[in-house]
């Protein structure tokens, strides 16, 4: 009984601590956009990397791209009707 009522008292705690460790994250990520704004590669490999702030636009675009094709070409193959669990 005391480990669950820990973990319940923990994960209350989680749950009152989210917005704020979701504004944390929010600051943080602009903080390294705005980093990268300033500190260059010293020598680029790939073309895109000249662009200030190149890899945090793939990334924003790659996972924008691949939620849409999971959501819209992948779940129709796996998703199943509830009657088919029985």
């Amino acid at each position: 009984m005391k480990e669950s009522e820990t973990l319940g008292r923990l994960l209350e705690r989680a749950q009152a601590a989210s917005a704020s460790f979701r504004r944390l994250m929010y600051v943080a990520l602009a903080a390294l956009v705005v980093l990268n704004l300033f500190i260059v590669s010293h020598h680029p490999h790939f073309p895109g990397e000249e662009i200030p702030g190149f890899w945090a636009a793939f990334g924003l675009i790659f996972a924008v791209v691949m939620s849409f094709v999971l959501k819209k070409i992948i779940f129709p193959f796996i998703h199943r009707t509830e009657e088919s669990y029985d």
